[in-house]
């Protein structure tokens, strides 16, 4: 590129990544306030009038885009708000007939299935959105194009990011037509599910699960183990379909046919990939991006990447503005976003190896790799840290290790899949033979990479957050301030390094409970001093129970746990051993003698006890009947858990009087017993009750003489925290 063409490409006005930008910025500010409540949108509104005043001021090309792109943004988010959701919320809370289209196949669970399609009509009434159902027929076998209809109680959804702006749980028997003309969305999902099964057919395990993320975006066939694996690596980015896998398709056709008329045969294999994929936001985002750098070519332009990401971004925001705080598309646009303004900086600041042999090419190779990959794990990392509870250490050198393994996988099996249309044979052996290995490759650098939980880092945690802020403000001088490079670093090195020992200092110096939601009763996980206990585990049939286990000990850092204590032989108590056992490494576990847990854990026990686990000291206490409870003692916390008590036996037991705690975990018809209530409240002195109520008629949380009432169903975890000693 000659001097003059680069000036003129930093010197350009971009007027339309100006625009794009600005008209983003009401679509997220409308998004966010719905999300969190109208009582923000006043101080966001008179922000925006700020930035308004400030550009009306300024009068250049740029910011007479930016003010255009704002205007209209504001005016789209009014009427998408009018004429999207509006109509609809005379039925928010309401029951009413629907059908619905479906356009995925129904998940079954033991008492429940789930759906997801396109609403057609309510109460005979034309109408249209996505709709996530929970049927309460049991499993039900729907597939994609089946039309159902429905008595349901309708209400908005919490997936609006995913599109699904209402949820209805059926109430009465449904109908089934599977006579009706299938949309377009649900012939991609058959065509999807055709895909997955043939690949199913040539490979099997984590092999197949990960190929079919690979190509469908179905993460469904991967085991719990290596899931965790990928998240742990910091590799869970090439199970999630984005730019790099629309990458590999079109490189891979225009391999087979040349630039120019694979670029043209690109174009409807991206829209057909997108769509197979589910259209997800991230999906969109890489594919918008790819036709606009096709559509450059041929036209003979210069593709302006960064203009081509915010273009992405607005159409994805036209679409549904709440798209915009989907955890997947703003990792996909911060990761692209920090390539394109970081790596080549970050690359310049990399030492240079020259040559020409073929070391030095591998040597440019993975300097190249190792500036993209700092620079989109660093970008990612606030993201990461809002919405996920742990942040990968090793994302980078995993990323070095892996990327050029998925994109040859992702290639490989598009390969060996059009094979299989024409030698069914052949096709199997090219699995067998090359496919595999390089799948298996990718999956045991995962299983190595992320066997430890504890090369994690808590999002919430301060010190964390602190290095975060740390290493943006590296590229950003980087970027910007390049002589300063030799000052900041070895100062952010020191801040980085002091901050890790403070975070494992207050790690030593903290106990935590978490109590979780498992449907009608509570799981609760203790760590201190070392020490992960669990007490209870949920029923069998609640599916998730385990999975839910599993992913709060990760969000601790621990792969498993050191101790288990079934408190009762109630079902809802330990029905669910045997699934918790296979999900989660436990070193030993203890239940009641005579209860269904028996013949998972390694010994039994009769009466009251109790145990230490590190700082922290658990008592079992035996009441009437086959009621119990369990208190947990820390040195300024003290929680009792009467899930698996009965009303009855808490009031004429003459040890429930004595039982205190300062939260008090029960179940719903618990509180409805006045006797018990009052005793609840008068005798255990406690601050907080939580309600392990069910998820289909919540608890509404309120004050109950004094006392805060809180529903588990609802906030499905909450965490407490004490220190391991007392200051005098």
């Amino acid at each position: 590129m000659t001097g003059t063409e680069r000036r003129s490409r930093t010197e350009q006005p971009r007027r339309l990544l100006c625009f794009s930008a600005a008209f983003c910025a009401p679509c997220f500010v409308f998004a966010l306030a719905g999300e969190l409540g109208s009582a923000n949108t006043l101080a966001l509104t008179a922000a925006c009038a700020a930035v308004l005043q400030a550009l009306w001021l300024i009068r250049s090309r740029r910011a007479d885009m930016v003010t255009a792109g704002l205007c209209v943004g504001v005016v789209f988010s009014v009427l998408f708000s009018l004429v999207v959701l509006r109509p609809p919320q005379q039925w928010d809370g309401k029951g009413a007939v629907l059908s619905v289209e479906l356009t995925e196949r129904a998940v079954g669970y033991a008492t429940y299935g789930t759906a997801r399609g396109n609403l057609l009509s309510i109460n005979g009434s034309p109408a249209r959105g996505s709709v996530w159902v929970y049927l309460t027929d049991g499993s039900p076998d729907l597939a994609p194009g089946n039309v159902i209809t429905f008595t349901g109680l309708v209400q908005q959804s919490t997936r609006k990011p995913d599109g699904v702006f209402w949820t209805a749980r059926q109430t009465q028997p449904l109908q089934l037509d599977t006579e009706s003309r299938p949309s377009l969305r649900a012939r991609l999902s058959l065509w999807s599910e055709a895909v997955g099964r043939r690949v199913d057919a040539l490979l099997e395990g984590d092999n197949a699960g990960l190929l079919k993320a690979l190509i469908c975006g179905d993460k469904q066939g991967m085991s719990s183990e290596l899931r965790s694996a990928l998240s742990v690596s910091g590799l869970s980015h090439i199970a999630a379909v984005s730019g790099m896998h629309l990458s590999v398709l079109a490189g891979f056709v225009c391999a087979l046919l040349g630039k120019r008329l694979g670029s043209a045969a690109a174009v409807p294999l991206i829209l057909l990939y997108a769509g197979l994929t589910g259209f997800s936001p991230s999906v969109m985002r890489a594919a918008v991006m790819w036709l606009m750098a096709i559509g450059a070519f041929f036209a003979r332009r210069e593709n302006d990447s960064l203009t081509a990401l915010c273009t992405a971004l607005m159409v994805l925001a036209a679409a549904n503005p709440f798209s915009l705080l989907s955890p997947s598309l703003l990792l996909s646009f911060t990761a692209t976003l920090g390539i394109l303004l970081f790596s080549p900086a970050v690359l310049s600041s990399l030492p240079k190896i020259k040559g020409r042999g073929i070391a030095a090419k591998i040597g440019r190779y993975v300097t190249q790799c190792t500036a993209v990959s700092i620079a989109a794990s660093v970008s990612v990392l606030p993201v990461t840290a809002v919405f996920f509870t742990r942040i990968s250490v090793l994302s980078v050198l995993s990323s070095l290790l892996v990327l050029w393994a998925v994109s040859l996988a992702m290639t490989l099996g598009i390969a060996v899949l059009g094979l299989s249309l024409l030698w069914p044979s052949g096709a199997a052996a090219a699995a067998h033979w090359i496919l595999s290995p390089v799948l298996a490759y990718i999956t045991g650098a995962a299983r190595v990479l992320g066997g430890n939980p504890a090369l994690t880092a808590g999002a919430e945690n301060p010190y964390v957050l602190l290095v975060l802020a740390v290493l943006l403000a590296v590229l950003v001088v980087l970027r910007w301030r390049r002589e300063q490079t030799a000052r900041v670093l070895p100062a952010a090195a020191a801040l980085t390094a002091l901050c890790l020992l403070l975070s494992q200092a207050e790690s030593c110096a903290v106990s935590r409970i978490a109590i979780l939601d498992t449907g009608e009763s509570a799981v609760l996980l203790v760590q201190s001093a070392g020490t992960v206990g669990v007490v209870n585990c949920g029923l069998s049939a609640a599916g998730m129970n385990a999975r839910r286990v599993e992913d709060n000990l990760y969000r601790w850092g621990y792969g498993g746990a050191d101790e288990l204590l079934v408190s009762a032989p109630a079902a809802r108590a330990g029905g669910g051993v045997r699934e918790l056992c296979e999900a989660v490494p436990i070193l030993h576990s203890l239940a009641p003698s005579g209860s269904s847990a028996e013949p998972w854990v390694d010994a039994v026990y009769e009466g009251s006890g109790c145990l230490q686990w590190g700082c922290a000291r658990v008592e079992r206490i035996a009441l009437s009947g086959q009621s119990c409870a369990v208190r947990v003692m820390l040195p300024y916390l003290t929680v009792l858990d009467l899930t698996q008590t009965a009303a009855v036996d808490y009031v004429t037991c003459e040890n429930g009087a004595a039982l205190t705690g300062d939260v008090v975990i029960v179940r719903d018809d618990f509180l409805q017993e006045e006797p018990a209530c009052r005793l609840l409240l008068h005798n255990t002195g406690c601050q907080a009750v939580v309600c392990a109520d069910s998820g289909y008629m919540p608890v509404s949380e309120h004050s109950l003489e004094g006392v805060d009432v809180y529903s588990l169903s609802q906030r499905e975890r909450i965490e407490l925290k004490s220190l391991n000693w007392r200051v005098k």
